[in-house]
């Protein structure tokens, strides 16, 4: 009987211990995280509101190493959704926010930061926006209410609903 070489052993070694690995199976398309409806969304935010967003994001991580910025946007949407049942609907292609960078508030230190949300989110934000610049008769009164103001309304509403 020949004695193997210590490279022929390692080599046996790791041939055993790839017959055991077992494939992992892909994730679910239809799983909330999953890339492929995730789109990317953009803000211009208060430096205030993305903070919060971090501490969330820190206070979730202690049970949750994954957990970020993005899942605290997604979190809150299903809060929301929760509370806003009835949103009226939205003219088909209107959307309820300007383009660019620019917005009509005056508050001040903002910063430009996206997330990933599916188009459902998306749309679920758009919706809330159109509610918040319509009148009882769905009449368009204004275009006040921003990203900006929609995300304060998300923060508070997920900070009610935070157990620490």
């Amino acid at each position: 009987m020949k004695n193997k070489s210590a490279t022929e052993k390692m080599a046996e070694a790791w041939g055993k211990v790839a017959e055991q690995e077992q494939p992992q199976e892909p994730k679910q398309a239809n799983d909330s995280k999953s890339a492929k409806n995730n789109i990317t969304f953009s803000f211009l935010l208060q430096i205030e509101v993305v903070e919060q967003m971090r501490e969330i994001e820190a206070i979730k991580r202690k049970t949750d190493f994954h957990y970020t910025v993005s899942d605290v946007v997604r979190e809150g949407i299903d809060i929301m959704r929760k509370k806003y049942k009835n949103l009226p609907v939205r003219p088909e292609g209107l959307l309820p926010t300007r383009r660019g960078k620019h917005s009509n508030s005056t508050k001040k230190d903002k910063v430009f930061t996206s997330c990933r949300i599916s188009e459902q989110d998306r749309e679920f934000i758009y919706d809330f926006m159109f509610s918040k610049n319509i009148n009882q008769d769905g009449e368009f009164i204004n275009a006040n209410f921003t990203k900006d103001d929609f995300m304060e309304t998300l923060l508070k509403d997920f900070k009610s609903n935070l157990k620490m």
